[in-house]
């Protein structure tokens, strides 16, 4: 979809500039320009022949995401303007500065204790909005008064650090927490293998045992055998002697048995001693059995938290302005070029390409799922807060997969029928869907939509103050939702970032931090210090911008391992997420920033 925004984009900057209309031949890429005056066909010559028109073709057509459609190389392509070969010209490129924010409202609010007074001051030791008359009371007496607004937005401020150091403190239990339930689950590991070490000892001890045991009596068998054998032998000799004996007289029976061999005493056999197993006298109690088990040492659980914070006492918290230290957890293959990624866990992700595919992966590149989603290089899936997913389907409707079975539904959110839903956002402060939306019939003309859990829908409102009634929005490729509940929406048709507050107002727009540079912005996510990071495509580069869109540094670029083109991003925990729109390759940064203020935190 952002090529097609791209394309429209050129058209309508030909028709404006030029008053041309620009038509393309059907199966090819020949563009013709028809020209309504000749004054716009002048002004043309005049840009064709300083170069400026042929780099703005080979901007369109060299646009990364263009060539990546097409699997192709900016090397690969020949872009001829008038029968002659483009070459690549670098030119500055300067944007005009817009408004950093709107206004505050000056209405007027009258005083409960004045009704005809109104407030204009408030008291610094009460921390109360006052009127004139409210300075003459007794309770104020040798108070100090000073402007209503600079009270409130100092008192906003001390409330926007303790929100700020509140997301920083879960983040950093959640970690914890991780890391806690992995120390858990290694003990666990530990102790099986422990016990099946000992049960291997023990069957060892009990096989060689029954081994000799067994050879023993195969032994005592055969000596069984044998004497069982004697007497049978000696039995059937005494009978036949008897039978002999019974066919003489006694006298000659009795000399019989004097001379015959029967005279002689019965034979005598060996004795068998019988084995016996000593269990040994010591008895093997359960506490002797623990010890050489090994012994599992539990620390005391507290009854409260104990982590040192008191929220009264939080203070504005600045963040960090320098650089950190990153490092490049893991890298993996992908099955194509990330246009998307939404963070599961630290080893689970949702990506997404151009073609559609939307695959759950884990930190190894293995695939576990696969959906359809919407064919572009947009936001198109988000997390929800309790872990599930939504998506843009190919029928650009919303749909929610839940986790756990990875069973579809259906959610009851109706895009309006003059937009097509192009990114969408779930809310972590509660279940408001935010959507962003491109004009089918008004190319350039975008919006966002909120849909609340009343299933309610209220449209970002355009920005007032805005010249020319330029749009707010020209094409919503990602948005996401800052700690401060700012929505910040990367338009790479705008060449901005577009940030408003909660309620929709217009805060400001960032367009790069150098003049020197065109900016290109794409993948954005935000952190628990209320920092902004995008993608720019033009400087290869990751930015960080405080929530006010000040820009801090360059967290990444292209010195950096395997850094190349960033188009994805998404942060979990202290993990960034990036899909290349150079190659298929997902990269997993660790950025330890989040803890560098905070290391008393326990």
């Amino acid at each position: 979809m952002n090529i097609l925004a791209k394309f429209y984009k050129f058209n309508r900057e030909i028709a404006r500039k030029y008053g041309a209309i620009v038509e393309s031949s059907k199966g090819s890429l020949l563009l013709l320009l028809t020209f309504s005056s000749k004054r716009g066909y002048d002004l043309y010559k005049e840009d064709l022949e300083s170069g400026k028109i042929g780099k703005e073709i080979l901007d369109l057509f060299l646009y990364p995401p263009y060539l990546a459609s097409f699997d192709l190389e900016p090397e690969d392509l020949a872009v001829h303007l008038n029968g002659r070969l483009l070459t690549k010209e670098t030119g500055d490129v300067k944007r005009d500065d817009m408004a950093s924010h709107l206004k505050p409202s000056h209405g007027l609010e009258a005083c409960d204790q004045h009704p005809t007074q109104h407030y204009s001051m408030a008291c610094q030791q009460c921390q109360l909005p006052v009127c004139d008359l409210c300075t003459g009371n007794p309770d104020h007496k040798g108070h100090v008064f000073s402007k209503l607004q600079d009270v409130f937005q100092e008192k906003m401020k001390q409330l926007h650090g303790k929100l700020l150091l509140g997301h920083t403190t879960k983040n950093e239990v959640l970690i914890k927490k991780e890391k806690f339930e992995s120390n858990l689950m290694d003990i666990q590991n530990r102790m099986i293998s422990k016990c099946q070490h000992l049960h291997e000892l023990i069957d060892q001890i009990l096989q060689k045992n029954t081994v000799e045991l067994k050879e023993f009596q195969r032994k005592e068998n055969d000596k069984f055998q044998e004497n069982l054998k004697a007497i049978d032998t000696f039995i059937s000799d005494l009978m036949e002697h008897l039978n002999e004996m019974s066919k003489n007289l006694p006298a000659q029976k009795l000399i019989h048995l004097k001379l015959g061999s029967l005279s002689q005493d019965f034979m005598e056999f060996s004795k068998t001693e019988n084995p016996d197993f000593d269990e040994n006298e010591t008895t093997c109690t359960l506490q002797e059995v623990n010890d050489l088990f090994g012994k599992l040492k539990l620390p005391q659980i507290s009854t409260r938290w104990e982590s040192g914070i008191e929220i009264d006492k939080m203070v504005d918290d600045e963040g960090v302005t320098e650089k950190p230290q990153v490092l490049l957890a893991t890298s993996f293959n992908v099955p194509s070029n990330v246009t998307h990624v939404s963070a599961v866990s630290a080893k689970r992700a949702w990506v997404s390409d151009f073609y559609g595919d939307l695959y759950l992966i884990d930190d190894t590149g293995t695939e576990i799922h696969w959906l359809k989603t919407l064919s572009s290089g947009s936001g198109c899936h988000t997390m929800t807060k309790e872990g599930d997913l939504l998506y843009i389907s190919p029928e650009k409707t919303i749909q929610k997969v839940l986790m756990k079975d990875f069973e579809i539904e259906m959610m009851k959110r109706f895009i309006p029928h003059a937009f097509t839903a192009c990114c969408v956002y779930s809310s972590h402060f509660n279940s408001d869907i935010l959507v962003g939306l491109w004009r089918k019939d008004s190319p350039g003309a975008g919006a966002i939509v909120r849909y609340s859990e009343s299933l309610e829908e209220s449209f970002i409102p355009q920005d007032d103050e805005a010249e020319d009634d330029e749009p707010l929005y020209e094409y919503p490729q990602y948005i996401t939702e800052n700690i401060n509940r700012d929505v910040i929406v990367s338009d790479p048709m705008k060449g901005a970032l577009v940030v408003t507050d909660n309620e929709g107002k217009h805060r400001f727009n960032y367009q790069g931090h150098s003049e020197d540079s065109e900016f290109e912005p794409n993948g954005i996510c935000t952190d628990s210090q209320a920092h902004i990071m995008v993608a720019d495509l033009i400087t290869s580069s990751v930015q960080v911008l405080d929530k006010d869109g000040q820009f801090l540094f360059s967290l990444l670029t292209n010195s950096d391992p395997e850094m190349e083109k960033p188009f994805a991003l998404s942060f979990h925990l202290n993990n960034l997420w990036i899909g290349l729109g150079s190659y298929k390759r997902m990269l997993v940064y660790n950025v330890p920033y989040a803890n560098l203020n905070h290391q008393e935190m326990q």
